[in-house]
């Protein structure tokens, strides 16, 4: 179990649990709305945010947003009871997963395809007892293309896609007057391809989130750090 964490005055996060591969799930509070971002990969995940939520009186969030498609974010979002948003691309895997058989000879069979990668079967099982019964893969309810402006209530939320080296449809989520940006697993290797790492891909992600007025950014599986110590990371 973790708790939900104030970061700023409207910005509150849960930190990443690398036992399961729960990932940072973000909080952002409006006045007229709430947002939260990412869904988490299981329906304990979700369970666990929402009760953070309450003991701490926030008001229920009006959506959720993706981030991008990998299962430690997506997984829970049949739990979620929400709308839930993703773009175009995320919500494309999305649908793909969502035929995906859970049996055992299914699941070995994405290994060897390279379908699946190891790195992510692994997590899974942790996660899930029984993969068959448990798992319910579910697109979002929304999708959208490019960049997404939201008003949350005096609070202006920017989502757009970035060019990177960990998946094809990776969004940042940029609160300007916070200056907090959750960035996904942005940064992190390509694990459906070898676990590389494009140095040209790291190059223009850096260039693009150096021009972010932000105190914070929020990486998928890491604490909320500076822009100096998330260049540290994107040194290739």
């Amino acid at each position: 179990m973790r708790q939900l964490k104030q970061l700023t005055e409207r910005v509150y996060y849960m930190p990443a649990d690398g036992d399961l591969d729960r990932p940072v799930l973000g909080y952002i509070k409006g006045d007229k709305f709430s947002l939260r971002i990412d869904a988490g990969n299981s329906a304990s995940h979700v369970a666990n945010f929402d009760q953070e939520v309450e003991r701490l009186g926030l008001p229920k969030e009006a959506m959720t947003l993706i981030t991008h498609w990998h299962w430690d974010h997506t997984y829970g979002i049949h739990a979620v009871d929400t709308p839930v948003l993703a773009n175009k691309k995320t919500n494309a895997q999305l649908g793909v997963m969502a035929e995906w058989k859970w049996t055992e000879e299914a699941m070995q069979e994405r290994l060897e395809t390279g379908e699946e990668c190891a790195f992510c079967d692994q997590y899974i099982r942790v996660e899930y007892d029984n993969p068959v019964s448990q798992i319910k893969v579910k697109q979002a309810d929304l999708e959208f293309e490019g960049e997404l402006n939201i008003d949350l209530g005096n609070l202006e939320v920017k989502v757009f896609p970035v060019v990177n080296p960990h998946s094809e449809d990776g969004m940042v989520i940029y609160i300007p007057s916070e200056k907090v940006a959750f960035i996904g697993d942005t940064i992190t290797e390509d694990f459906y391809n070898n676990s590389y790492l494009d140095p040209e891909k790291m190059a223009f992600l850096r260039q693009t989130l150096s021009q972010l007025d932000a105190d914070f950014y929020l990486h998928g599986h890491i604490d909320p750090i500076t822009f100096e110590e998330l260049d540290a990371f994107m040194q290739v």
